[in-house]
């Protein structure tokens, strides 16, 4: 049924996203299925339109996060071969939908603090998600 499973992370904050990585290796597991985690980050942008942001600075986003993300997808008890990882880099929300489209997933994951006021106000990245995901979507507490 879910065969592929995509858990959005934000490797600067694991607290939520080790709940929604134990979720969906669960989730994966039951259903023989692939996991895959991916990790959106914000481009650079310079404060003035004059700035020149040297080529080898993009070359350079998601360094840090792939690593991370290659000791997280070591913790998961699942084959190795059922285990992904990926950066895409731009807006947290759209970037994901976009993996879970590319990937063909057929399940998002996502973790979630407990609703704050800002976000009644403003909404989340979870919700934003799963408004707009075209595949199922859960969504998980820390």
């Amino acid at each position: 049924m879910f065969k592929r499973i995509l858990v959005p992370v934000d490797v600067h904050d694991l607290e939520v996203v080790r709940v929604a990585i134990e979720t969906a290796s669960v989730l994966a597991k039951a259903f023989d299925g692939e996991l895959r985690l991916v990790h959106v980050a914000n481009p650079v942008i310079p404060t003035s339109p004059m700035a020149v942001i040297p080529q080898a600075a993009y070359s350079e986003i998601g360094a840090f996060e792939r690593s991370q993300l290659e000791a997280l997808l070591a913790e998961i008890p699942l084959p190795r071969e059922r285990v992904s990882a990926g950066v895409r880099i731009g807006g947290v929300y759209p970037e994901v939908l976009g993996e879970a489209e590319d990937w063909h997933a057929d399940m998002i994951v996502v973790g979630a603090y407990p609703p704050s006021m800002a976000s009644q106000l403003l909404g989340s990245t979870a919700a934003a998600i799963s408004s707009h995901a075209k595949c199922s979507v859960t969504i998980v507490r820390g």
